[in-house]
């Protein structure tokens, strides 16, 4: 047996024995794709009849979304795992869906001839890393071959030099969990040496000891999965990010952007290093000198063929051209005197403030859309409405003056699609069809309107799959308190399970009033 024949037989093992969990991935999908190439002047194909190749599909968990998304658009998924393909053809049948196709295919095999320039977007994520060097090349090939002139692609894969690091790291784990046969021992004794080692590096050896802490708190946060993918895997490479690209561009592919728009940006660095990269006038050469200053691990990029007028040169009446989310809150009474200095906060901590009545009207407005992706010139319209100025562009003029900066600072999300869903709880809701599926499997996440991930729990998921448009919020009090009087669900209060019937309702009632409020502020509702 040949070695890359060895390496693809132990590739179809682990995903066969541990299958990778099938998510979505909202930063690869191609809204956020046409999002990045339309910054910078592309005309990327439009998403609603557009021709999608997914790389690596897993169980079509990041395509299922984008094929409910846009009924009249094609996917195509790919994996040389035939469990997860089968998984895929279950939700496929499950869901009814009619414009998505699922191969078990071996990605040497993918006949470019027959594809060639039929794909406007192609997606490879979490697959470049983690495949042998012909696979690579092939899926470069694929995409040099297969997608159309004014298509986009995007590939993630393991970064250096932040994987450095963590390159020791795996290398331990793999040979401690060599003797292990099995992948589940693997993944606890994995986990146990973390454990093993940060008891045991001595506190003075702070550099080597804080390495371990971290890798061991970001690992206690993920499943099970992803550590025997990413960590345990027989193949792991990592690119620094000229390295990356000198490959694509032996495909005559070029660098478009990263998913994570805002990580390009030189303002987000330091005064000095922004001065420094400037200079460099290459945008490579600019973010691998960023990759070395943030020890950047991860990527996610976006790929268009050679030939495509890119301008980097942004505009800040670009604004006008997106939907905008975002998730500030106003620090302070939502009455107070917006003629003073106003704070309003970001989740991670970071703050902006504002100084002029109608920059901090702009922004309460903002806060009131919220994650809901509104059209720019849908926010300037309500703003113009409170604002004392006989200029009819006044509002627009302030989103255009302040809008994009904020974007590049994080404070913004920008959509090329805003994607239809109600925040508004109605007598008989219904919840987004991807997600009452997942809750009725019982999934630790569902995928909501705007393509992203919500965490859930047991309750929470029975709640969503009940939501089908024939139920009430009291009806679907029932089915809870039914599960309860059957046996089949807990509901406690300050630790201590409720039995009687008139509590476990009174408990079930709060647990309704809190939880469907959120369900619509996640954009969980479509009805």
């Amino acid at each position: 047996m040949s070695a890359k024949t060895a390496a693809k037989t132990d590739l179809n093992a682990s995903y066969d024995d541990v299958p990778y969990e099938s998510f979505t991935y909202p930063q690869t999908h191609p809204a956020h794709m046409k999002t990045v190439g339309t910054l910078f002047r592309l005309s990327p194909p439009e998403l609603e009849t557009a021709e999608v190749l997914e790389i690596g599909c897993a169980a079509g968990g990041n395509l299922f979304p984008q094929a409910v998304a846009y009924p009249k658009a094609k996917f195509t998924g790919i994996d040389f795992s035939a469990e997860q393909i089968a998984r895929a053809e279950e939700e496929k049948k499950a869901l009814g869906l009619k414009n998505i196709t699922f191969r078990q295919e071996d990605i040497l095999k993918f006949d470019l001839k027959a594809n060639k320039d039929k794909f406007d977007y192609i997606i490879c994520h979490g697959v470049f890393s983690w495949v042998p060097e012909p696979v690579r090349e092939k899926v470069l090939a694929v995409i040099a071959a297969c997608l159309k002139k004014n298509g986009l692609a995007v590939v993630s894969y393991n970064t250096l030099p932040g994987w450095h690091a963590v390159r020791g790291v795996r290398e331990m784990m793999l040979y401690h969990t060599e003797r292990f046969p099995k992948a589940q021992d693997k993944i606890q004794q994995a986990r146990g040496l973390l454990d093993f080692l940060a008891e045991s590096v001595p506190e003075a050896n702070t550099v080597y000891r804080a390495l371990i802490d971290n890798e061991r708190g970001i690992l206690k946060s993920v499943n099970d999965t992803y550590i025997f993918h990413d960590h345990l895997e027989s193949v792991n490479a990592q690119f620094y990010f000229h390295e990356f690209m000198r490959l694509a561009t032996a495909h005559q592919l070029v660098y478009v952007g990263d998913a994570a728009y805002t990580s390009m940006f030189l303002q987000n660095m330091t005064p000095k290093a922004m001065e420094t990269l400037q200079a460099l006038n290459d945008v490579v050469l600019q973010e691998q000198y960023m990759d070395f200053v943030n020890n950047r691990r991860f990527r996610t990029t976006i790929l268009c063929k050679d030939g495509a007028k890119l301008n980097r040169m942004l505009e800040n009446d670009q604004i006008m051209n997106y939907g905008i989310s975002n998730t500030l809150t106003m620090d302070g009474p939502p009455d107070q005197d917006l003629s003073k200095p106003v704070n309003f906060k970001m989740p991670n901590g970071s703050f902006l403030t504002t100084h002029d009545v109608g920059t901090a009207e702009l922004f309460v407005e903002l806060t009131k859309t919220g994650r809901t992706p509104t059209p720019a010139r849908d926010i300037a319209a309500a703003v113009q409405k409170r604002l004392k100025s006989s200029d009819p562009r006044a509002a627009e003029k302030l989103l255009v003056q302040n809008g994009l900066q904020m974007v590049l600072r994080g404070f913004l999300n920008l959509h090329s699609d805003v994607p239809e869903f109600t925040t508004k709880i109605s007598k008989k809701p219904v919840v987004y069809p991807i997600a009452r599926y997942q809750a009725g499997k019982e999934l630790p996440q569902v995928t909501n309107a705007l393509l992203g991930g919500i965490p859930t729990g047991e309750i929470v998921n029975i709640i969503l799959h009940s939501l089908d448009g024939t139920r009430t919020v009291d009806d679907v009090i029932d089915v809870l308190a039914a599960k309860v009087a059957a046996g089949k669900l807990n509901v406690s209060r300050n630790k201590q399970p409720l039995t009687e019937p008139k509590e476990v309702r009174k408990a079930l009632v709060e647990i309704m009033d809190n939880t469907m409020p959120k369900i619509a502020q996640q954009a969980l509702l479509v009805g």
